[in-house]
């Protein structure tokens, strides 16, 4: 990051309120910035006796934020895709604060830079009530599931603070459009390798898909240029 203004004093906190999310999100995110979120690990400071310390997730690694957030093995393949498509290379951040930094630091501006912050706040967000819901209601971890309530959140907000944005939400999940932020596109199929649909825009050639989900059913392929 070096000299990065956005790393002096509390600048992150001031990019983080002004975005349009709902209230309790930013109280969240500016929770686990802080370091201040109930996790396992800060309980146990607070000298609440916790019997057990492991990751829900991959229960290899005790449960902190840099853990639970970041480095988790079950979490970190969804960071790499979000920093494939936006051409950031090198290591993870330590915390979440840094790595909030760094996608507010990337060099983009407008539309665009609003909605690569929706995806972090989504993103966390749908961790932190992943972990929740495994904790308390003994659900089980599920990527795709992660990946359509990030997805669903992100339309939810758009709908809410962008006036100009009618999209529906199918049409919208299967093109994740963010307004040319990079070089992305989806395709639906059947079998490896068998496109049955482009859904935006054409493309003659592929590359191989960078991640596959199932959305609604149908196997979805992520794919960059």
């Amino acid at each position: 990051m070096g000299g990065n203004c956005w790393g002096q004093k509390e600048d992150w906190s001031m990019e983080l309120w002004k975005t349009k999310i709902p209230s309790k999100i930013a109280v969240f995110a500016w929770r686990l910035c802080k370091g201040r979120l109930p996790t396992k690990e800060n309980l146990r400071k607070r000298n609440i006796q916790i019997n057990n310390m492991l990751c829900p997730f991959c229960s290899g690694a005790m449960e902190d934020e840099s853990h639970l957030f970041i480095h988790c093995i079950k979490i970190q393949p969804i960071w790499w895709e979000l920093m494939s498509w936006m051409n950031i290379k090198g290591a993870f951040p330590f915390n979440p604060k840094q790595h909030f930094m760094q996608h507010i630091s990337i060099q983009i501006e407008g539309l665009r830079a609003k909605r690569w912050r929706y995806w972090w706040l989504a993103v966390t967000w749908s961790i932190w009530k992943l972990r929740n819901r495994i904790l308390f209601a003994n659900a089980e971890f599920d990527t795709n599931r992660l990946f359509e309530d990030v997805i669903f959140i992100i339309w939810t907000w758009l709908r809410q603070f962008e006036k100009d944005f009618t999209v529906h939400y199918n049409q919208w999940s299967m093109t994740l459009d963010l307004s040319n932020t990079v070089p992305l596109w989806v395709c639906v199929y059947s079998d490896p390798g068998a496109h049955l649909s482009v859904k935006f825009p054409s493309k003659r050639s592929w590359s191989s898909p960078i991640s596959e989900v199932s959305i609604k059913g149908r196997r979805v392929g992520i794919l960059v240029s």
